[in-house]
């Protein structure tokens, strides 16, 4: 019968080159979350904390982390509201990447209607299923 390790014991007593592969392979991880959840969850934020920065209601912000499609500028203010950057980069076959500095339609940093709470707001209602007015129920 095989006696229960703690996990720091295990890890413990891994060679340096495997420790350092496990930390290179986590960091790459990372750099590769899928969604603005795991984002969050990443950060150890809840969605009440955001919800508080930026001035809506924790539904808000949940709404937005499930939307598949949403503006840049609510992307960009959910960023910003955890503390980050957007960059949007364009990648095109056999040339390098370019960055894009603005949009068109899309408000820069501190521009006016630009506010996180504004923009989470925005999809949050856009996001609400509305009933036809004609649908009798």
């Amino acid at each position: 019968m095989s006696k229960v390790r703690p996990l720091e014991e295990l890890i413990a007593r891994q060679p340096p080159e495997v420790l350092a592969a496990a930390d290179e392979e986590y960091l790459k991880l990372l750099q590769e979350e899928e969604d603005l959840k795991s984002i969050r969850q990443l950060l150890c934020m809840s969605q009440a904390e955001i919800a508080e920065r930026t001035g809506v209601h924790q539904g808000a912000v949940s709404k937005v982390e499930r939307k598949a499609d949403m503006t840049l500028g609510t992307l960009r203010s959910h960023v910003e509201s955890i503390g980050g950057v957007l960059d949007v980069i364009v990648r095109f076959p056999g040339r390098r990447p370019i960055r894009l500095k603005r949009l068109s339609g899309v408000n820069p940093p501190g521009a006016r209607g630009g506010s996180p709470r504004v923009q989470i707001e925005k999809e949050a209602r856009s996001a609400r299923v509305s009933k036809p007015k004609d649908h009798p129920v």
